[in-house]
């Protein structure tokens, strides 16, 4: 077991495959939308779904990973331009790299935990209101996402 700092419990290891969800600091989830991300639902449903892969393919996530984020209708979440968007196709290149950290330290991310995604170009994934983009590189409460399963 795990005891989280800010007393969220969990045990569930992520797994690279797993389905997750995302939830912004303002307590609405990820959600990609034609081909933008927005965070503007406070239930979660298929549609805030999001599959996290680690780049080898296989094993626990953990902090410092690179992973890739598939939605649940096949296309892939990138940072590009201080934007934060999807791919019409399921594509893995740099652009689609997010280097997971979690927030509270090293170690296999797990179900509760307060990740930040980091985009290639050193951008955090933050959301401001029901927006989501990857536009600073520095990580706070705009940028902190909690996992769950």
């Amino acid at each position: 077991w795990f005891q989280g700092t800010e007393g969220e419990v969990g045990n569930e290891q992520l797994w690279s495959g797993d389905a997750i969800y995302l939830k912004a600091h303002t307590g609405r989830y990820l959600q990609p939308t034609h081909n933008k991300v927005f965070a503007n639902s406070l239930t979660r449903d298929i549609s805030q779904q999001l599959i996290v892969e680690t780049k080898g393919g296989s094993g626990l996530v953990r902090h410092g990973d690179i992973v890739y984020l598939h939605t649940h209708s096949g296309t892939t979440l990138q940072a590009e331009d201080n934007q934060l968007e999807t791919l019409e196709v399921d594509v893995q290149g740099p652009w689609q790299e997010f280097i997971i950290e979690r927030k509270y330290g090293e170690g296999v991310v797990l179900a509760g935990d307060h990740v930040f995604f980091k985009a290639n170009q050193g951008q955090y994934v933050d959301v401001e209101d029901i927006e989501a983009a990857a536009r600073f590189e520095t990580a706070g409460i705009w940028q902190t996402l909690q996992v769950e399963k």
